[in-house]
């Protein structure tokens, strides 16, 4: 676990600046696997998450991680050519399975 932590820090590091408005259909990249990663930590009993909260919010005012078109262009920006567009499936799966459908 504490590999899978120290990565998504690394990554949200890298991708706070450099994608921050850069999405064609304008998801905020950083913030999904912000709040993504930290609703990781709670436990998986809960049924709600203040991150499932603030995550509809930024769908809301952004757009869901689901509305990744998969241009890539997140990935050709990322120094570190990291799986943005598979990591924002699983945001999605975590946060929009849960209440967003």
């Amino acid at each position: 676990m504490q590999e899978i932590n120290a990565e998504y820090d690394r990554l949200f590091k890298i991708l706070k600046d450099q994608h921050e408005n850069n999405c064609p259909v304008n998801i905020a990249i950083p913030k999904c696997f912000s709040l993504y990663h930290a609703d990781m930590q709670e436990l998986e009993t809960k049924a709600w998450t203040a991150q499932t909260m603030l995550y509809g919010h930024f769908a809301e005012q952004f757009g869901k991680a689901s509305a990744c078109v998969g241009c890539g262009q997140c990935e050709k920006m990322c120094p570190r050519h990291l799986p943005v567009r598979e990591w924002l499936k699983q945001v999605a799966e975590r946060f929009e399975g849960r209440f967003l459908r």
